[in-house]
């Protein structure tokens, strides 16, 4: 065989470095992308772009967004590539607002997605696109109204109830709390009460099955991570790792209890006024009974019942996303909660005081109007949920190219565009001092002078996130009921400061929470 230097090993490193070369060049002209088009980006490296930190898991999904939007301090946008694929960080407000709500048109579509074959992953509000979504938005929204939310409270107060009845038995000065896992348990037993029917008593029962898949589906293996990542960042590659939304043992269970209880409920006539109940009468009807129909922005949308079927895995897909989105975020907040409050005793005892006062005036049973009506409760919480939002990020793609309102540059279809939750909220432009845990920032007249579109935990616009009424109404519960027991306070043991996760899609500590819970005076009198 012919060589060109009559070296074998020489003809190799040649064609290994012109190999070399040839990558090389690709990947810088590629790279131009964001220059040629006036748009600042943090440096890219050959083959992985901006995203070697996130394929190391050295990163989170929002860590990663949350450094492409300080790479640009007074930006209105940033861009990055994702290995050669050029995507975008909106950094300017009045940007957002038009993205989120004026041209949501051009962007209606979420970048993320799973693999073809993951039914329960690709039949849900948060991957499903199109006209399916919202037919799917238009006929799930009644299921979070007020109204709705007022039927649900006394189940999610009862789980409230039992978690008081834990700390009771788990707290004391020389035995610390695990709030991470106990809130985790918690909400386990609101979502799975609400969503799917049963009483989970994951708080008795630490092998309770629910809390263990709930545990599966938030434990970030490597490859775990990886296809977290794939979901938010390359929905192709979903489909070439065969990729799941949920793993498959979650599947599995999810359906097999899903359905065991439908059938059970309809062979026994039951009713519950949860959210099975309305998922019931989709299945049999179409629609929700009484239903009120609070998306004004889709009374357009079309009635063909052939967009989404409520049948089979579709119907499992709703309780199953309600199931996820709801109980780590709900889980987190409330730990985050209890750990600021915990450094912070002069702003517990504000909340304590005002906790008092319901509790007395309800006899010890506040209703729903009571948790919604607490001014400082709701401080506190929105607080929490600007330092630490749950989900960090929002991903759009761009459907059409769409022009950026006073400036020249055109976002292309098909590019995928963020937006980075934890800079604008740690934005000291917007927040001064923003690693400082200030309620005071959400008094009427202060949240008054906040600028729009900087303070955004739910999203904005028709893709906002439809369970916030739940979402609210599980933490401020759980609040309630612990801090009218109890005073919180950190132990030799609490993580100061917190470190966060790299792997984790949620905003989530790295380790766990311990707290000291002690018997408030007043209740031990």
């Amino acid at each position: 065989m012919a060589t060109i230097t009559g070296s074998t090993f020489a003809d190799a490193a040649i064609l290994l470095g012109s190999l070399l070369v040839a990558v090389y060049f690709y990947y810088a002209h590629k790279f131009t992308y964001w220059k040629k088009r006036g748009v600042i980006t943090p440096k890219p490296i050959p083959v992985f772009g901006n995203f070697l930190m996130a394929m190391l898991q050295k990163r989170s999904p929002g860590q990663i967004v949350l450094d492409v939007y300080n790479a640009g301090p007074q930006e209105p946008y940033v861009g990055f590539y994702i290995f050669s694929r050029p995507s975008i960080v909106i950094r300017e407000p009045n940007i957002i607002k038009q993205i989120l709500m004026k041209d949501f048109n051009y962007f209606s579509d979420r970048h993320a997605c799973s693999s073809e074959d993951d039914v329960l992953g690709t039949q849900n509000l948060f991957t499903l696109n199109g006209e399916p979504w919202k037919y799917l938005r238009t006929k799930l929204s009644p299921t979070f109204t007020s109204g709705r939310m007022k039927k649900m409270f006394p189940l999610v107060r009862n789980c409230a109830t039992q978690l008081v009845d834990y700390m009771l038995d788990h707290s004391g000065e020389k035995s610390p709390v695990e709030v991470k896992e106990t809130m985790a348990k918690y909400a386990t037993d609101v979502i799975s009460t609400c969503a799917f029917g049963i009483e989970t008593n994951s708080l008795k029962d630490p092998n309770a099955e629910f809390r263990e898949f709930g545990r599966k589906i938030f434990e970030f293996t490597r490859y775990r991570t990886l296809e977290v990542l794939s979901l938010f960042f390359v929905p192709s590659l979903m489909s070439f790792l065969h990729g799941k939304f949920f793993t498959k043992e979650s599947t599995e269970f999810l359906r097999k209890v899903f359905w065991d209880t439908i059938n059970y409920r309809e062979e026994n006539k039951i009713r519950r006024d949860d959210f099975l109940d309305l998922l019931i009468q989709l299945k049999n009807k179409g629609r929700i009974d009484d239903g009120e129909d609070e998306e004004k922005d889709f009374k357009k949308v079309t009635n063909d019942s052939s967009l989404f079927e409520f049948t089979g895995d579709n119907l499992v897909a709703q309780p199953a996303l309600f199931f996820t989105a709801g109980f780590e975020t709900n889980a987190t907040t409330l730990s985050f909660t209890l750990y600021e409050l915990s450094l912070q005793p002069e702003l517990q005892k504000r909340l304590r005081t005002e906790i008092a006062e319901i509790m007395k005036a309800s006899n010890g049973v506040p209703t729903y109007e009571d948790i919604f009506g607490m001014k400082y409760l709701g401080m506190v919480v929105s607080e929490t949920l600007r330092k630490y939002p749950p989900l960090p990020l929002l991903d759009r793609v761009c459907l059409r190219d769409y022009k950026v309102p006073g400036t020249d540059l055109v976002i292309e279809k098909n590019t995928p565009v963020y937006i980075a939750l934890l800079g604008l909220h740690r934005n000291p432009e917007y927040f001064q001092d923003p690693e400082r845990y200030d309620p005071e920032r959400f008094e009427e007249e202060n949240k008054r002078r906040q600028k729009p579109y900087t303070y955004l935990p739910f999203g904005e616009g028709p893709h906002n996130c439809i369970g916030l009424r739940f979402g609210l109404m599980a933490v401020k519960t759980g609040l309630v009921h612990i801090l009218s027991q109890f005073e919180v306070k950190p132990c030799k043991e609490t993580p100061i400061p917190l470190v966060l996760s790299t792997r984790s899609s949620v905003l989530a500590t790295v380790s766990g929470i311990p707290l000291t819970f002690i018997k408030s005076q007043a209740q031990a009198a």
